[in-house]
């Protein structure tokens, strides 16, 4: 049995930051990752992309502003909120991973926070996530950018 592909991408400041900027030199790998969540969306699969708020706001990312059109429609509408709920989950993950900042743990809460099933990371990160998805109650694929 073939396994599941992620039905979900979370991306992280790294990953936005790439997005943005044409010239970023990380900025091909990121678009990539984001067109095959694309393909995969016109061929009827269900995968959504979520940025957590505290990506959005340590990368600057104001959805409203003329200059965000192009990452607004790269990426979606997806903003995974910060509830009450969410920040306790978020919470002990701190706590089991201390080193973690607080956005990457946001992140991983986003992550777990999913529909059922494989989710994936866009991150250059793989060093935090790889310590912070042993904490998840779900499969994580790190997408290493």
């Amino acid at each position: 049995m073939k396994p599941r592909r992620p039905g979900l991408v979370v991306i992280d400041n790294e990953a936005v930051t790439a997005l943005a900027d044409p010239a970023n030199p990380k900025h091909t790998d990121a678009l990539a990752y984001l067109e095959v969540t694309n393909e995969r969306r016109s061929r009827a699969e269900r995968v959504r992309v979520v940025v957590p708020v505290a990506v959005r706001i340590e990368a600057g990312w104001d959805r409203r502003r003329a200059a965000a059109a192009n990452l607004n429609r790269i990426c979606g509408p997806g903003d995974h909120q910060l509830d009450t709920s969410a920040a306790d989950r978020a919470t002990e993950l701190a706590l089991l991973e201390p080193a973690a900042s607080v956005v990457d743990i946001t992140v991983a809460q986003a992550a777990e926070a999913a529909e059922p099933g494989p989710v994936a990371i866009v991150t250059s990160d793989r060093g935090d996530f790889e310590r912070l998805a042993i904490h998840l109650n779900r499969p994580v694929v790190i997408a290493v950018i």
